[in-house]
This record gives C-alpha cells, sequence and structure tokens, in this order.
C-alpha cells in the first residue's frame, strides 16, 4: 500500500512538473517565416520573427549571419495586452534580405535568451535563382536616375569609372520632418569583390534605414554603368543647420579582364568577381551636405507635444460594460506619416468615475515607398470604481504638418461605458486597488545620524608644522595651500547644491558615454538604466532633490515653479524622452544599439536646451 502511495505521487509531481513547463514554454515563444521561398538574384525577401511573452519586457532575436545575403532591419510591430491583471506582448521584427548568389541556401536558426533559456526557430530554406531586368524596366531605370541627378555627368567626368553622389530629397526642412538621404555608388568596371560602404556622419539628425538596397543599370553620356542606391530617413533634432558628413566607399576595380555591364550574369559575377584577377582599390568620398532646419511656429495648440507629419487619432475600448472593481483597456491609437517613435501619449481627459493607470504604448512601423509610417497605440488601464454609465470624453492630438505648414488638431469619438454593480469589488479583479484615500498614512519619528567627525590630516600637518619653531617660515606656503584647500570644502560644505547645478550637465554627459560603451558590449539592459539614471540624478541636480520621490508630473511643475520662463516646449520634448526610455526600461520589449544611439543623441540635444533654459 505505501510503495503504490508513493508511486502515486511520484506520478503527480511528474505531472506538475511538466504541466509547469508547458505553461512556461506556452507564455514565451519565437517563430520566424519569409513571404517566398524562392527568390531572384535582382530581387528581395522579407523575413518576419516573432516573439511572444507573458512579460512586458521582451528580448530582441538574435540574427546570425546567412550566407550570400545581406540583412537590413524594416522595423518592427509591438502589440501589448493587459486584461484583469494578465499581462501579455508579441513584437514582430521584420528584416529585408537581398540576395548575392546563385544557388540554395539555408536561413539557420535565430535564437533569444529568456530567463536563462535559449529559445530558437526552425531552419528555412531559401532558393536564388536568375533574374534579369526587363528592357522596359532598364529603360525606365535609365530615365529616372538621369532625370533625378542632373550633375552626374560632371562628377563623372571628374571621378572616372567610378564614382560616388549624395544627395537629399529637401534643401531645408522642419525639426523632426523626415528628410531622405540618397546614396548612389556608380560603376562603369567590374570590380574584384564587395565594395565596402561607410555611411556620413550625422551632426543634428536621428537615422532610420530604407531598405532594401536598389540596384540596377544606366546609360550616362552614352556609357552603361551600373549603380546601387542607398537610403536613410533622416529626422531633425533642433532648429539650425544639420550636417550630413561624407559617405565613403572602397572598392577594388578590376585591372585585367573587362566583363560586360549588361550581360545577364553581369550580377553575380560583379559580387563574385567570377573570373577576375588583380586590382586597384579605390576610396570614393560623396561631397558633404548641409540642411537649414526651421523652427515649429510658435502658435502651437495646447495638445501639441512636438508631433510632426501627418496622423489620424481613434479610440476604442475592449468591452462596453465593466463591473466594479474590474479594469478595462482604453486603447488610443496614433497612426500615419511621421517620426512614430518621438510620438507621445497623448493626455487623457479627467475621468472621475475612473482610476487610470500608467499608459503602456505600442508601436508598429512600415518603410513603403522610402516614408517612415505606421501606427502607435497607447493603452490606458482603467480602474471602474463606482456603478454607472459614462461617456467617456474625446481625446484630443495636434501635429504640424509640413506640407499645410501649419498645426492640426484631430480627437477621438466619446465612447459610452456601463459600469454594472459587484457586490465584492475587492475580489473581482487582480487589478483592483484600494483607494489612496482608504489608505492611512503612518508617520514615523525622524532619527538624525551624527557622524564622529574626525581632525583632517591637512589640519594635523599644520598643528606639526607649527611646532617646529623657526622651520615654520620654509612651511607657509604649504600652510596657506592646506588653509585654502579647507576654506573650498566648507564652501562646498555650505552650498553643495550650487555646485551640483554646475556639474549636472558635465557629469550627464559622462554618463551617456558609459552607457554608449555599455551598448558597444551589448549589455543593452545596463545601457538604457543608465540613461534613464542620468536623466533622473540630472533633473535632481537641478533642482536640488530626489526626483526619485515625485512623479513626472510633479517635476515638470517644480521646473515651472523654480523657472516661470522656462520653456513649455523644452518640458514637453523632456517629458517625451523621459517617459521613452522609461517605457523601454521597464515595459519597452526589445531594445537595440540604433535605439540606445537614438536615446543618446536626442538626450544630449535636451540637456543642452534645459541648461539654456535654467541659466535664463
Amino acid at each position: 500500500m505505501e510503495t503504490l502511495r508513493l508511486t502515486i505521487l511520484r506520478c503527480v509531481l511528474a505531472s506538475a512538473c511538466f504541466l509547469s513547463v508547458a505553461q512556461a514554454k506556452a507564455a514565451f515563444s519565437i517563430s520566424a517565416n519569409v513571404d517566398k521561398t524562392t527568390v531572384r538574384i535582382n530581387d528581395s525577401l522579407q523575413l518576419e520573427v516573432r516573439v511572444q511573452s507573458g512579460s512586458p519586457n521582451v528580448p530582441e532575436p538574435h540574427i546570425p549571419q546567412i550566407n550570400g545575403f545581406e540583412i537590413y532591419s524594416s522595423g518592427r510591430s509591438q502589440n501589448i495586452s493587459f486584461i484583469n491583471g494578465r499581462f501579455s506582448s508579441s513584437i514582430t521584427f521584420t528584416y529585408n534580405l537581398v540576395p548575392r548568389f546563385l544557388g540554395k541556401t539555408k536561413i539557420p536558426p535565430i535564437t533569444v535568451r529568456y530567463k536563462g533559456r535559449i529559445y530558437s526557430t526552425q531552419e528555412i530554406e531559401i532558393n536564388v535563382v536568375k533574374g534579369a531586368i526587363s528592357q522596359v524596366q532598364s529603360q525606365k531605370q535609365r530615365r529616372r536616375i538621369s532625370q533625378g541627378t542632373p550633375k552626374i555627368a560632371a562628377e563623372r567626368e571628374k571621378a572616372g569609372p567610378v564614382f560616388l553622389t549624395a544627395e537629399t530629397d529637401k534643401k531645408s526642412a522642419y525639426v523632426n520632418e523626415q528628410i531622405t538621404l540618397t546614396v548612389r555608388f556608380f560603376t562603369a568596371v567590374p570590380l574584384v569583390s564587395n565594395p565596402e560602404y561607410n555611411s556620413p556622419p550625422l551632426k543634428g539628425f536621428i537615422s532610420e534605414d530604407l531598405p532594401p538596397v536598389r540596384n540596377g543599370q544606366t546609360s550616362i553620356n552614352g556609357k552603361p554603368y551600373y549603380y546601387n542606391e542607398i537610403k536613410t530617413a533622416l529626422f531633425p533634432l533642433e532648429s539650425g543647420y544639420g550636417e550630413i558628413g561624407k559617405a565613403r566607399v572602397k572598392a577594388v576595380l578590376q585591372t585585367g579582364l573587362a566583363l560586360d555591364v549588361f550581360d545577364p550574369n553581369f550580377f553575380q559575377q560583379f559580387f563574385s568577381g567570377a573570373g577576375l584577377s588583380g586590382g586597384k582599390l579605390k576610396i570614393l568620398e560623396s561631397a558633404p551636405l548641409k540642411i537649414k532646419i526651421k523652427p515649429l511656429p510658435s502658435n502651437a495648440p495646447p495638445s501639441f507635444t512636438g508631433a510632426v507629419g501627418e496622423y489620424k487619432i481613434y479610440s476604442k475600448l475592449d468591452r462596453d460594460s465593466v463591473r466594479e472593481g474590474e479594469t478595462i483597456n482604453f486603447s488610443v491609437i496614433i497612426e500615419g506619416k511621421g517620426n512614430l517613435k518621438a510620438v507621445s501619449a497623448p493626455k487623457m481627459p479627467s475621468m472621475p468615475a475612473f482610476k487610470v493607470y500608467d499608459v503602456m504604448s505600442s508601436l508598429s512601423v512600415n518603410k513603403r515607398n522610402d516614408i517612415i509610417s505606421g501606427r502607435k497605440s497607447f493603452i490606458a488601464v482603467m480602474l471602474a470604481k463606482k456603478k454607472g454609465e459614462y461617456t467617456l470624453p474625446p481625446v484630443k492630438f495636434a501635429f504640424f504638418n509640413p506640407g499645410l505648414k501649419k498645426y492640426v488638431s484631430v480627437q477621438t469619438k466619446p465612447h459610452k461605458l456601463k459600469v454594472l454593480h459587484n457586490p465584492n469589488p475587492l475580489s473581482s479583479s487582480p487589478g483592483y486597488y484600494p483607494r489612496t484615500e482608504d489608505i492611512n498614512p503612518r508617520i514615523n519619528d525622524i532619527q538624525y545620524i551624527f557622524e564622529n567627525l574626525k581632525m583632517p590630516f591637512h589640519l594635523k600637518a599644520a598643528r606639526k608644522i607649527s611646532s617646529l619653531n623657526s622651520v615654520n617660515f620654509v612651511f607657509l606656503l604649504f600652510v596657506a595651500f592646506c588653509g585654502l584647500y579647507s576654506h573650498l570644502r566648507n564652501v562646498y560644505a555650505r552650498d553643495p547644491r550650487k555646485i551640483k547645478m554646475k556639474q549636472a550637465c558635465k557629469k550627464a554627459k559622462e554618463r551617456l558615454k558609459k552607457a554608449e560603451k555599455l551598448a558597444e558590449k551589448e549589455k543593452l539592459q545596463e545601457a538604457i538604466s543608465e540613461i534613464y539614471d542620468m536623466l533622473n540624478d540630472y533633473i535632481s541636480d537641478k533642482l536640488g532633490l530626489s526626483a526619485s520621490s515625485f512623479t513626472l508630473k510633479k517635476i515638470i511643475n517644480l521646473v515651472k515653479e523654480t523657472k516661470p520662463h522656462f520653456s513649455d516646449r523644452v518640458l514637453a520634448e523632456f517629458r517625451n524622452l523621459w517617459n521613452e526610455i522609461e517605457t523601454s526600461k521597464f515595459a519597452g520589449g526589445s531594445l537595440s544599439r540604433e535605439s540606445l544611439r537614438t536615446f543618446a543623441d536626442r538626450s544630449i540635444s535636451i540637456l543642452q536646451k534645459m541648461e539654456e533654459e535654467f541659466e535664463k
């Protein structure tokens, strides 16, 4: 009988372990798929990697090297849901893969590390087949390139059989308006190996790649050329002038056997160097560019928080009725063209019958037709406090439309919501929290800490020297130095706040450099934490208090109380940056070196603006 009981107990424990493992696997998963498994050599395919988790912190997958392909990130889409205390998150990462060689190859397993375990996808087999540009398509490309770059002929005469150009679609733009940078590499001779491209350094911009790399054929002054075209979306950070440095290409030109550029197999031979030997290194640089960045007009509406582009807004509830003490999701969706990463949550209207918790965001970005667009959702978790029928007021949102050169205000439609009576609201939902007025604060006595102060070394040395009688004159300079040092320490002790205020920006920039080094070592979570703490410490030093003990709204109010003439626009930019970094740190899903670099650039920009405002 005892043996039977032990056997049953072991079976139960084994079943429990199996179920727990199964639940853990169900809570986290990764999958990958492509839009096609057969692709032409002059085409591209799209790879989507989907990561699902029951946690707000979804790690970014590791994309291994894929032989025969160039990989370009093409954005991501994120979905977050929070229903009655249960959180779920799903992020889809999109990549464009451009083939470089013919034949069959495999996309190896894509991995992600989560809570000490490594999850991976299945291999995907891809077949790259021949492809040729049709005569009609080739004529269109020749016409587009010839018309789009009128200075090509002149530059070719200077540069020889290969040359590099860089141009933008705008000579001036507003702050946060998209500018498209196009870099083209032209060659009329074969290359021994793949050209090495270095993107231009940027000053005053954040950037987004616009994959894939285009390629084709054209004719300039009757001579056939092969070209590669790389596009990048730029978003200006502040008014003035933005600078685009020199793009650079290293190419090894074939000095022996020449190939026909318009041969059907030229593309493969061009990158593989088939049948070629020897070569001459050529380093090409494009001309630097300067773009005039115009400030936004001063007549911004109250609901404007810095969004630039063309947007529309709508909202939805996950259900139209709820019980007292239960939570409901109120989603506000902004979609359109523009830098959606910089769009912050619109201000929620006053709803006394509901407790509104922190707003979470999800982002979906696409780059069709070289335009950054997509959708950003803000999910507010609301707790119903009182029975009744309510109408949720519209949510207002304003943006600057650079095409119309004016601000545009839009708003959502109102929603009707019924709150039903609940006899036991405390146990109806894990998302319910007691009202703050029901919590009785407890006051504790403050106990001061006194340190046992010892005589500093410099005072001991001064006392020793004073006993040496005539030798004192020898050490007079040393004593004076000690006195000055002591005086400076006393000054610091009397007003440490003033010293911290002056050194706040310097310390913040040093911490940003530390965050960049952490990002280079792939310590992304530590890097975002460093940037978040940097902002926290900077505002603490400037205000002379601990910012971590206040809400962001309270901090903004304190800044306005300290500096009544502080720019509202600069505060709005600071609030937007703080919210985005906080979301990435605590519930932002994946992180990348690119996003951290963007945060660092924006942090430097806003620090400079805030320093100017604090000095006024």
